[in-house]
């Protein structure tokens, strides 16, 4: 019976173990996910149907009513930019997943509204002659 205790024991305490171990490698994961998370960007581009209708800067606040539809009253999403960050503030598509994607400002990163063929994009702008590295 003590052989029994024992075994549970030791049993339990590799377990403890592989715990500690596995979120030592989550944790460290994540740290260099958010080392080399991308690049801040400086412009949004938006595009419906595939096609660029605007580009606005992140620097600058504002709020711009977009209709991705034929007419004025088909869809209606509001691009708001405020301290950086793009989001969608307001869209009459029924599942709102546009609206709860939150605010982007890194490079690379969108909003994609599918019901209204609408993408937001966050973009470097102007590409520079020099990468990543060498700045």
């Amino acid at each position: 019976m003590l052989y029994n205790v024992r075994m549970k024991n030791k049993e339990k305490l590799r377990n403890d173990i592989l715990l500690i171990i596995l979120l030592l490698i989550a944790a460290g994961t994540a740290g260099l996910f958010m080392l080399f998370a991308g690049n801040p960007g400086n412009t949004v581009s938006v595009t419906v149907d595939g096609e660029e209708i605007m580009t606005l800067p992140l620097d600058e606040d504002t709020s711009i009513e977009i209709h991705p539809g034929k007419e004025k009253d088909d869809f209606t999403n509001t691009l708001t930019i405020k301290d950086g960050k793009a989001y969608i503030s307001y869209a009459d598509c029924p599942d709102q997943i546009c609206v709860n994607r939150g605010g982007i400002s890194y490079e690379d990163e969108t909003i994609v509204c599918l019901p209204h063929r609408l993408v937001v994009t966050v973009t470097q702008g102007e590409k520079s002659e020099t990468d990543g590295v060498s700045k």
